[in-house]
């Protein structure tokens, strides 16, 4: 019987030329459709894409930077598409057309927004892109595919451009940090000698406040002694009063002694002239003598007085210029780095302007009155006596009584008495006369020495109130200096711990500087910015080989390509033809399975080798590959004619409706995840989950086997061919009016 039914396929041209497009429907299905699609992205270079390049160059860490020309410039070398460098009315228009499947704008803004980064506000690059989904989808999916690759450069080129400017900073900082660990390492140095200065400064401060203490208490006795001094300048001046009215006295006294002295001189000639007016002459002279005697004894009291008043000036003066509290005062003034001129400046000056002129013009009338005293002693005092003398012995030989003579005896030689009388008032009246010059040379010194002191008593009397508020002030002020030198030295310890703190910080400071500037140094280069701008590299370890988008789509055509041949097969062969002539349902079978498995075989085989001949194809495991293919179109055929044989007409809609659910159940483009619960759920039951799955293997995995798929279709040939059997038993024997109808219709 199986001879025969092939002697029917070849007796018929028409369905010998039916079974020649069955067998060539996998391979025009898979071939010309995986054709079209074989290698999609390895062709993108012909995929037209408008560029516009707005971008304003800008300047920044002192470089001109144009991001967007970088763009151009790059995508000018990248046959990734076809770009095309436009302006933005020419790339609108064309877009619109389908004369470019994508246009991307550069913005203005471009490489401004690229130097924000380290900005407050940083901004996004933004890069603008317009595709056509209209025109074609799957080129605007692969116009994102394209975008990402460009924004991956950019990306890389922009992160670059940051890299190198970090790094220079990086650098800068380096140095700045080396720089400021010198600094602070100078800094540290000051510190210390500042700790060290500041502990003299303490030291010296503590002496200080001791001092000012001391000086207070000084300043205390000097207010104390000042008001001592203020009285005794009062009975000063007041002894410079009776001074003066006593040198008046004095003065009047000199020239009253001087004009008798003159008249002694003159009457001397008289004398010699008249000795007749010897006697009242004698009686004027002792007259004018008694004068001159007068006047010696005022001169001599005035000039003791003067002398006991200048005693006690120089003796107070001296008091002044050892009194304790002065001494105190200069030694705490001396040690306090203060003169004895400035402290006279706290009195207002007067104090100290006024105390050395007096003692010099007490030193000077001093020695004046001195010379004075000595003169009256030796000099005038012995003239008058002599004279005296002489005109007592005068007046007694004259009047008849005794005199002395020369050796000191008495005699009463009127003559002798005479002539050594006349002698004695000669000799007396010209030590007199000297002794008078003498008193009138040094009067006028005398006068203006009393003078400067009656000035200067004045000014010192004035100077009292002065003085004394001035000495108070001074107290009051070395109580506040004693104070703040005080709280100067509180500070100062204050500022003792924390300068020490500062040392130590400082320190601390110079070392992270100098750890940080060490630990900063990097050596850089293009390998270096390349890392920093594309730190990852992608090591990628594929277990499997799928060389592009035709062998991966393969195993879903081939399998659809498949199902449809056998479709096709069982629309147009008579499978139920002469089967009234057949003693059994497996003979039947057998003569029938015969051609469906060789035009299964035959269109698969040759599905494979069109594959390989027009489109590359070349599978891991080429054997592998052809017994898989031969085993899916054998379960496919066996499947199909068992639906076409139990159903009849309606069978071949069923396989239909079938084949459009295992497209959606299979997984063939996008991973079963992606679609819906009900996709998922009949996945697992689906021919072409299966014939996917082991083609997928055997074209990318070399070293994967198939055995749960091949599983799969043994038994899918073995339960359909026994399930078509048991139909074709069934008709024979026990429906043979069932089964001629069935071969009426077909």
């Amino acid at each position: 019987m199986i001879k025969q039914t092939w002697k029917e396929l070849f007796q018929s041209r028409w369905f010998k030329i039916v079974m020649i497009a069955i067998i060539l429907i996998p391979s025009l299905y898979a071939g010309i459709f995986l054709g079209s699609m074989w290698d999609p992205y390895g062709n993108s270079k012909d995929i037209p894409v408008a560029i516009v390049n707005e971008d304003i160059q800008v300047s920044y860490n002192n470089q001109n930077l144009s991001v967007g020309k970088e763009l151009v410039k790059n995508l000018r070398k990248n046959n990734a598409m076809d770009f095309q460098f436009v302006n933005a009315k020419t790339a609108e228009t064309g877009l619109k057309k389908g004369t470019y499947y994508m246009m991307i704008t550069i913005p203005s803004n471009f490489s401004k927004c690229a130097t924000t980064l380290l900005s407050s506000s940083p901004e996004k690059m933004t890069l603008n892109y317009k595709t056509n989904p209209g025109t074609n989808y799957i080129a605007s999916k692969m116009d994102d595919t394209a975008i990402n690759k460009i924004k991956s450069e950019i990306s890389t080129y922009v992160t670059k451009t940051y890299a190198k400017t970090i790094f220079d900073q990086i650098q800068t900082l380096s140095t700045g940090l080396s720089k400021a660990a010198n600094a602070t390492d100078q800094l540290n140095q000051g510190s210390s000698q500042i700790v060290s200065g500041n502990q003299s400064i303490s030291d010296n401060l503590n002496i200080l406040v001791n001092s000012s203490l001391s000086f207070v208490e000084g300043n205390q006795t000097l207010s104390l002694g000042l008001k001592d001094y203020t009285k005794g300048v009062t009975l000063i001046k007041e002894g410079s009063t009776n001074f003066t009215e006593g040198f008046n006295a004095f003065s009047d006294g000199v020239n009253q002694s001087y004009l008798g002295s003159q008249t002694l001189i003159n009457n001397n000639d008289t004398l010699l002239a008249a000795s007749k007016q010897l006697s009242e002459g004698i009686k004027q002279l002792s007259s004018g003598n008694q004068n001159v005697v007068n006047g010696v004894n005022l001169l001599s009291s005035s000039s003791k007085t003067a002398n006991d008043t200048l005693t006690n000036y120089l003796t107070f003066y001296e008091l002044l210029n050892t009194n304790p509290a002065t001494q105190s005062f200069a030694q705490t003034l001396k040690e306090n780095g203060l003169s004895a001129q400035e402290v006279s400046h706290l009195s207002q000056g007067k104090m100290t302007k006024a105390l050395p002129s007096f003692e010099t013009m007490l030193n000077s009338i001093n020695t004046n009155l001195s010379t004075l005293n000595n003169s009256i002693d030796t000099n005038l005092k012995v003239g008058v006596n002599q004279v005296q003398q002489g005109l007592n012995n005068l007046d007694a030989a004259f009047n008849g009584g005794e005199y002395i003579s020369s050796n000191g005896q008495k005699n009463i030689s009127v003559q002798e008495s005479f002539n050594y009388g006349i002698n004695a008032y000669l000799q007396g009246s010209k030590d007199l006369n000297t002794g008078l010059k003498q008193l009138n040379a040094n009067r006028v010194a005398l006068m203006n020495g009393n003078q400067q002191i009656n000035t200067s008593l004045r000014t010192l009397s004035n100077s009292n109130s002065s003085l004394l508020s001035g000495g108070e002030k001074l107290y009051d002020g070395s109580k506040q200096f004693y104070s703040g030198s005080s709280q100067l030295l509180t500070g100062s310890n204050t500022l003792a711990t924390g300068l020490i703190t500062l040392n130590q910080g400082v320190g601390l400071l110079n070392q992270n500087l100098n750890d940080g500037a060490e630990k900063s140094q990097i050596e850089t280069s293009d390998a270096t910015y390349d890392m920093m701008s594309n730190p990852i590299d992608v090591n990628l370890d594929e277990i499997s080989t799928v060389e592009n988008n035709g062998h991966a789509m393969a195993p879903y055509m081939m399998s659809v390509g498949l199902y449809v041949s056998c479709l096709a097969f069982a629309l147009m062969y008579p499978l139920l033809k002469n089967i009234k002539k057949a003693k059994s349902g497996f003979q039947y079978w057998l003569s029938k399975a015969s051609i469906w498995f060789t035009i299964s075989s035959l269109s698969s085989l040759l599905m494979i080798f069109s594959l390989i001949l027009f489109n590359g194809f070349h599978p891991q495991q080429m054997f592998m590959t052809f017994i898989f293919t031969l085993l899916v179109a054998a379960g496919f055929m066996s499947f199909i004619t068992l639906i076409s044989i139990a159903s009849g007409k309606i069978g071949e809609f069923i396989l239909l409706i079938f084949m459009v659910i295992n497209l959606g159940g299979s997984a063939g483009t996008y991973p079963i995840e992606t679609s819906a619960s009900i996709y998922q759920w009949i996945h697992p039951l689906m021919p072409f989950t299966y014939s996917v799955d082991g083609f997928r293997k055997t074209i990318a995995m070399n070293d994967i086997t198939i055995t749960s798929e091949m599983f799969f279709f043994i038994i899918m040939i073995l339960s359909c061919s026994m399930l078509t059997i048991a139909i074709y038993q069934y008709r024979i024997r026990k429906a043979p009016i069932i089964s001629q109808a069935f071969e009426e219709v077909e």
